[in-house]
């Protein structure tokens, strides 16, 4: 049995993928993500746009602050789900610590996300209120539509997602770690019959493995420089020779995170 691992979440459930693959849903207990897998520890000096998306105030998946009110995470993350519990912490390097928590009002999942596929796996969160920007709390820049990367390009993701594949120990700290952005035909090669790489996804992992996101990170940066690339979506366990992690690619819904913003604001 094939399974695919949705990089937010961690307890077991078995959907199957477009191809007639279980995909492996390693998650739903928020309270037990972790860390990068052979990445290091870091602070939010570093990844200032780093959040932390929560149900119940424990840490469920990875956020990116894009806009004072206004946070990015992964499609599967939000699921359906009701927002009196939802809330996004930023500023903080531990988890734990205080920061500034903010609840989401409302959530816009894309119209093409599915749980089979994992095609456009995004939801832009508003929040009440808005983050006070400083050294540890600050906005990223997103790629341009159509924006491309070079295969072998250096990237870097971070969060608080498993170290190893099934983990379940939190990490207290913030970490991250350097990948490399793959081909795109190779990506498809690799996960050729598990599930599709489409055109709003983007792959980035070293060959031999070892380094990669895992349960936990789903939503979080993949950052080129000062501007967001990628948000962690899935990958086939977590840092296995020749499986990179797949990522929603930025540049190609860039036209519909503006236009719900543009419609957010006129509302």
């Amino acid at each position: 049995m094939v399974c695919v691992t949705i990089l937010g979440l961690l307890t077991s459930t078995l959907v199957v993928s477009s191809s007639g693959n279980p995909l492996h849903l390693t998650g739903l207990h928020s309270w037990l993500n972790g860390r990068i897998v052979g990445g290091e520890e870091t602070t939010i000096e570093r990844f200032p746009f780093q959040g932390s998306f929560r149900m119940y105030g424990y840490h469920r998946c990875g956020a990116v602050i894009i806009k004072a009110h206004v946070a990015t995470t992964a499609g599967h993350c939000v699921d359906d789900q009701d927002t009196w519990y939802l809330s996004v912490k930023a500023g903080v390097t531990e988890w734990e610590d205080e920061g500034m928590e903010l609840k989401v009002k409302d959530y816009i999942a894309h119209e093409d996300y599915s749980i089979r596929t994992l095609e456009s796996d995004i939801a832009l969160l508003f929040l009440e209120g808005g983050f006070e920007f400083s050294n540890t709390i600050q906005p990223i820049y997103l790629a341009s539509y159509g924006e491309e990367l070079h295969p072998s390009t250096k990237a870097y993701v971070s969060g608080w997602g498993t170290m190893k594949e099934n983990g379940s120990a939190l990490s207290e700290k913030l970490r991250f770690a350097a990948v490399t952005i793959w081909d795109q035909e190779e990506c498809e090669d690799a996960y050729e019959g598990i599930n599709n790489v489409t055109s709003t996804m983007i792959c980035a992992g070293e060959p031999q493995g070892g380094v990669d996101p895992c349960e936990g990170d789903s939503g979080g940066p993949l950052i080129v420089g000062n501007k967001l690339f990628g948000t962690v979506s899935w990958g086939l366990g977590c840092a296995r020779p020749g499986k990179p992690s797949v990522y929603v690619k930025i540049s190609a819904l860039r036209k519909w995170i503006d236009s719900k913003l543009l419609a957010a604001n006129a509302n």
